[in-house]
């Protein structure tokens, strides 16, 4: 049996040749991946426009086993626990008289993670997070996302021209997002490296993974032997890592 990789609408799905009649497609939810059989006699053209006629199904499908993760999830708000490189850190919010909505923020330094909320904010909504009125939860909500895209932008600014010289390529700029289908991308034609902001919640030995899986698309645009070989000369546990990401996004 023979496995080859194919990338639709940005999601990868590994297929088999096997002794069947018909194509399959099916998401696998022990491993959050998408796979399909195919016959054996099966041309890549004919895989190839099996799957593409599939696209709807592929995004319709992440985006259903998505909505139901974000439904099972805890809300930082509710445990007071907010996981950054991969530690949790105990959120301690503090008081600023007369700071301005639009500059609360988070902060983390040697003492900790704090969130800097002003008076009149706490004074309208009380100290319990879990409390707070939908409309300024969100802006709650708000504040977490763009601190982890701070986090994401700052370390991803600095492992990219490190990684870029010794891989030899020459990244375009760096964008960072947050993404629900994706843990980063690459455009080969203008070289622009996306990250998403969520990697911010984990060890940042998956950043530095995404990076160089970005990268060497900038060599390979596919994933075919020649890629997972030059990633792998710049992250032997590539794989491992690339399975330990799809077990915590599930």
């Amino acid at each position: 049996m023979r496995t080859l990789s194919f990338t639709i609408a940005g999601f990868e799905v590994e297929v088999s040749r096997k002794r069947v009649k018909n194509f399959n497609l099916r998401y696998q939810s022990s491993t959050g991946r998408f796979v399909a059989s195919v016959p054996l006699r099966s041309t890549r053209a004919q895989i190839e426009s099996f799957l593409v006629t599939n696209e709807s199904w592929i995004r319709k499908t992440h985006d259903k086993v998505a909505k139901m993760r974000l439904k099972q999830a805890l809300n930082w708000r509710q445990t007071g626990l907010l996981p950054v490189w991969g530690a949790q850190f105990l959120l301690a919010v503090e008081e600023v008289g007369n700071l301005p909505r639009q500059q609360a923020k988070l902060e983390l330094d040697e003492g900790g993670l704090s969130m800097l909320l002003p008076s009149s904010l706490l004074s309208a909504n009380g100290p319990e997070l879990s409390r707070w009125p939908a409309e300024d939860a969100h802006a709650l909500d708000r504040l977490v996302d763009s601190f982890y895209h701070g986090q994401v932008r700052s370390a991803g600014g600095l492992l990219i021209p490190r990684l870029s010289q010794e891989i030899a390529v020459k990244p375009g700029n760096l964008a960072v997002r947050k993404m629900k289908s994706r843990w980063g991308s690459c455009n080969p034609r203008t070289g622009r490296i996306c990250l998403n902001s969520e990697l911010a919640r984990y060890d940042e030995k998956f950043l530095r993974y995404i990076v160089i899986h970005e990268l060497a698309h900038l060599r390979h645009a596919n994933h075919g032997a020649e890629f997972w070989t030059l990633v792998e000369k710049h992250e032997p546990q590539a794989r491992e890592l690339r399975k330990q990401l799809r077990q915590v996004s599930r």
